[in-house]
């Protein structure tokens, strides 16, 4: 998988650990892959990587053409892409403090 190709897959599962964490499982499996992919695909486009074009297929796959389907989990899949994303960026500015660190480790004497 190329880089973002694994990136829209690991956001795809983690907003399907949430949905168990949240406890927000449908019965409906086509509900299920409905969320976790348009999570995926709104993880993606917060980062910059394009992932409309099999995205926008996989969802429209998953909910048989029905608009109606995608517009109802529109407010958990934004909570959920919005968690998601506000948690990478603490986590990549955590990596980026200690990478700073390691470079200058009498810094803070200074």
């Amino acid at each position: 998988l190329s880089p973002a190709a694994a990136t829209k897959t690991l956001a795809h599962e983690l907003a399907q650990i949430r949905q168990h964490a949240d406890d927000h499982l449908s019965d409906s499996r086509d509900i299920r892959e409905v969320e976790a992919e348009s999570v995926a695909y709104m993880v993606c486009e917060a980062l910059g990587l394009a992932s409309a074009e099999f995205s926008i297929g996989y969802v429209a796959g998953w909910a048989s053409g029905d608009v109606n389907l995608v517009k109802t989990t529109a407010t958990w899949v934004v909570k959920t892409a919005h968690a998601i994303t506000t948690e990478a960026a603490a986590g990549l500015e955590a990596i980026l403090a200690l990478e700073t660190d390691a470079a200058d480790p009498l810094g803070a004497l200074k």
